[in-house]
């Protein structure tokens, strides 16, 4: 995704634990991401097989901020789905950004997203 590079680069710089969850299989996670040449920044990359019920991102979302023992009130999830956002939500995470990669902001707004980007260049991690 265009701005996806500079933005995890700020928040590895930053200080930021950054991780990247979702229900796909973590070889595939890591296979995409050396495919689009993404520099090893990421603390955690964790896949559907890395939780217990892998139909749900909740658990995934949850998961990493246990394996750091961070509240997932302190936490930051960038999502571009309706039940991503509404996952995220559920296990209290502090911010959650949807990112209209495939749908309109007003879809990621009413589930839940405290705020919607157009391109991930827009987040601002000084204010997040």
């Amino acid at each position: 995704l265009p701005g996806s590079v500079a933005l995890i680069r700020r928040a590895f710089e930053t200080g930021w634990i950054v991780a990247v969850a979702s229900r796909a299989l973590r070889r595939r996670l890591l296979r995409t991401l050396d495919l689009v040449q993404m520099p090893p920044l990421f603390d955690v990359v964790l896949g559907s097989e890395d939780v217990v019920d892998p139909g749900t991102d909740r658990k995934v979302h949850a998961r990493v901020a246990h394996i750091f023992g961070i509240d997932p009130a302190a936490c930051v999830v960038i999502e571009d789905s309706v039940s991503g956002v509404r996952d995220a939500v559920a296990c209290g995470t502090g911010t959650v950004i949807g990112l209209t990669t495939s749908l309109d902001g007003a879809a990621l707004r009413a589930a839940g997203a405290h705020e919607v980007v157009d391109h991930l260049d827009a987040v601002n991690l000084e204010v997040v």
